[in-house]
């Protein structure tokens, strides 16, 4: 018989270890699903989570015991980015699995199984909250080599042509039978620059807004870094 006065631990803190929901209950005892502060869930049994006599009790999922030295949790934002490139190429349950590893783009080896050398090389080439993690050749795996870290404008720039676009051509696409549209996106929000009686000039437009905001994005980075 299940024991209905069992403490609901739902929402309690326990280390880096936040308890989301009730796992199992029976009369030997509970488990709860819990959230760690690295982004990893694991299930523990209340004993693991409030600790024994003889027992002191789990503080997280393992990653601090265990992981980098405790780095998993002093760089929780960079560990996401590090888990969340990983899974992008090798986990096929991943949502946008298919423009990743579905692509063939993989993790170098140096950085596939192992956050350290990932970290020591974020720390050592520009890494700011405000950034992310781009690839300098879209085309090409994630390896030092090959990664930076930009702002969202620099990703924009560099993203890939999107493989339903038939006109080959970055930001153009057919209006009805006879024009041509052309857009850019910045920040997260599409521009349409106008209908175009030719291709060429709808290209030429985009090209315009590319050098437009090529040269708003600098004189803002001028400023900033001033």
């Amino acid at each position: 018989m299940i024991d209905i006065k069992t403490v609901d631990l739902t929402n309690k803190v326990f280390g880096h270890l936040t308890v989301v929901k009730l796992n199992y209950q029976d009369n030997r005892g509970s488990s709860w699903l819990c959230k760690c502060d690295c982004g990893n869930e694991i299930v523990l049994q209340k004993s693991r989570l409030i600790g024994l006599p003889k027992r002191k009790p789990d503080k997280s999922c393992g990653c601090e015991r265990h992981t980098q030295k405790g780095n998993t949790i002093k760089y929780k934002r960079i560990y996401g980015i590090y888990k969340c490139m990983v899974n992008r190429c090798n986990n096929p349950k991943t949502d946008n699995y298919e423009r990743y590893g579905g692509k063939g783009i993989r993790v170098c080896k140096e950085w596939e199984n192992d956050f350290q050398p990932f970290l020591e090389w974020t720390l050592e080439n520009g890494y700011a909250e405000k950034l992310t993690i781009d690839r300098i050749n879209p085309l090409k795996d994630y390896s030092p080599s090959n990664c930076r870290w930009a702002d969202y404008f620099i990703q924009e720039q560099n993203r890939s042509l999107n493989k339903n676009n038939k006109l080959k051509h970055k930001g153009v696409c057919t209006s009805g039978k006879t024009h041509f549209r052309a857009h850019i996106t910045r920040d997260g929000v599409k521009k349409h620059l106008g209908s175009f009686e030719t291709i060429e000039k709808a290209i030429q437009a985009r090209k315009d807004a590319e050098n437009y905001y090529n040269e708003f994005h600098k004189l803002q980075c001028n400023n900033y870094s001033n």
